[in-house]
């Protein structure tokens, strides 16, 4: 069958190898929330690489053609919920619909390109050029997470979320380093294809499976001692106002909008709730200032606790020196606000031009007004009266492996993630989200307490399982108390990334000893 479809292969034109990259780039993402069918990744890696091997070209311009269209039909397919966030207000950002649904996709696509290149140029056998393309595609992923900001979305070992027993591992090796091991495992059937010989079919087969039952036991044994209980004399309500993003700063519905977050958060409660969270920008006020605000806020506040929320901050230096932060707020039952912490990590276009000089004043960004947001100096352990310290983050502030927490000082003992998937409807990109967020919450081994404005909001406990939820564009409220860290620290959360630029290191030299071994096999077949 294989041969037979490497004979049709040869004779097909650049356009047809070009489509069937895209379409095999597009399954791909069938692996990642909603659908979660793990599969779709091992064929859309083992069909790169099906492609890279027959490929009867010598052009590297193909080649790097071949990946790059693998990427647009995988990060098109895989992104395109950011074009609904123009859509919101299409009169002012309709023009950059098909820059988000292709532009995007287009330069993303430029991090799988070179590892087909390089790939296809190492010329040696199988299992030694499986190694190769694994590490290559783990490097050039860290590199997507990293360069211009970084967008660390959807990440190869996220295929795995939505299975307990296999996504443990984040506490082992973090995102990058299960990627890395996940695409090499997904490019073992390629080999098992490829190959005519029974014993190297075997011999690829049981490496894969070896893998992935030893994925699986350590999952189970980490399930097996999970620390599942609770803090004590903590009762949290999460509120999810689900307010449309086209309403939420429309000046005709703003105090409608704070009343009714107002009403749901004071709504009868089964037991005594001690703090408040809210979503990401929840209060359509500045609440440094408005004072008669802060303290319609501070009327729900249980007595002996706090209210942590969203919200913007200005500091107004002159008439055109305006400063604005993205911020959480803590606010207490005497309408004080104790804390403030400013998100660090901002969305590109979407809270900030980058290199605005650059632009026409015509361009700017997505969020409501026309003052770009500044950064804050860093992730930070907050802390407030009746609970552990925790590590407040904004948003899209969650997708970055191992920066999640203050470096230095006191280890925090859960995250606070106020969010707002509104811009994005009903599509997959809050599934996507949510399974990102999960995965912090393994690698740090602590849990994570996700409020989003219209969902998906979410309890995560210190090894990723949801246990409670809200489902997207509902309006309710979650109590919940509040789950332990995990017993022990991870080792993800003890040296971060430095684990997978360590398997990168044993990948590198499995590599090479496979590359050296192929080049005398070669001088002694040539003599």
């Amino acid at each position: 069958m294989m041969s037979v479809l490497s004979t049709l292969f040869i004779n097909a034109q650049p356009w047809k190898v070009f489509a069937i990259a895209f379409l095999l780039g597009a399954l791909g993402t069938l692996a990642f929330e909603p659908f979660s069918w793990f599969f779709m990744a091992f064929f859309s890696l083992s069909g790169l690489l099906w492609l890279l091997n027959n490929s009867q070209s010598t052009s590297w311009k193909h080649v790097f053609a071949i990946g790059w269209w693998f990427g647009l039909g995988h990060f098109t397919t895989g992104l395109y919920w950011i074009a609904f966030a123009m859509s919101i207000d299409l009169q002012q950002f309709g023009w950059l619909i098909p820059f988000a649904l292709l532009g995007l996709p287009a330069v993303l696509s430029f991090f799988i390109a070179p590892v087909t290149l390089l790939t296809h140029m190492s010329r040696t056998k199988a299992l030694t050029q499986l190694f190769y393309f694994s590490m290559l595609w783990a490097i050039f992923e860290w590199l997507r997470g990293h360069v211009l900001t970084g967008l660390p979305w959807n990440l190869i070992g996220y295929i795995w979320m939505d299975y307990d027993l296999m996504n443990q591992s984040l506490s082992l090796f973090g995102a990058y380093g299960l990627s890395l091991i996940t695409v090499f495992i997904a490019g073992l059937p390629f080999l098992s294809l490829e190959t005519t010989s029974l014993r190297n079919r075997i011999f690829y087969s049981s490496i894969a499976l070896i893998l992935l039952i030893s994925l699986g036991t350590f999952g189970k044994w980490r399930l097996f001692y999970a620390n599942d209980g609770v803090l004590p004399n903590i009762c949290l309500r999460l509120v999810q106002p689900n307010i449309p993003q086209r309403l939420k700063w429309d000046h005709k519905h703003l105090n409608k909008n704070f009343e009714h977050l107002l009403f749901l958060t004071s709504s009868p409660a089964q037991k005594p709730i001690t703090h408040i969270l809210w979503p990401e920008a929840a209060v359509p006020c500045l609440l440094e200032y408005d004072h008669g605000k802060r303290h319609r806020v501070a009327s729900v506040i249980p007595s002996e606790g706090a209210l942590m929320t969203g919200g913007v901050r200005l500091i107004k230096r002159s008439r055109v020196n305006i400063q604005a932060w993205n911020s959480i707020f803590v606010i207490t039952p005497d309408a004080q606000i104790t804390d403030i912490y400013d998100k660090s990590h901002l969305v590109p276009f979407g809270e900030y031009v980058p290199m605005r000089s650059f632009f026409p004043s015509f361009v700017k960004k997505v969020t409501a007004g026309s003052t770009d947001f500044s950064s804050g100096t860093g992730p930070r352990t907050l802390k407030v009266k009746g609970l552990p310290p925790f590590s407040p983050l904004v948003c899209y502030e969650g997708i970055f492996p191992g920066e999640v927490k203050e470096k230095q000082g006191e280890r925090p003992q859960w995250i606070y993630n106020a969010t707002n998937d509104a811009w994005f409807g009903p599509t997959s990109g809050p599934y996507q989200h949510l399974a990102i967020n999960r995965a912090r919450a393994i690698e740090e081994g602590l849990p994570y307490i996700r409020v989003a404005n219209t969902g998906i909001s979410a309890v995560i406990d210190a090894y990723g399982r949801v246990k409670a939820s809200l489902p997207l564009n509902t309006e309710g409220t979650i109590d919940t108390e509040l789950p332990l860290p995990s017993s022990s620290l991870t080792l993800y959360s003890l040296y971060g990334d430095r684990i997978f630029f360590g398997l990168l290191v044993f990948f590198s030299l499995l590599f090479l000893g496979g590359f050296l071994s192929h080049r005398r096999c070669a001088k002694r077949t040539v003599k």
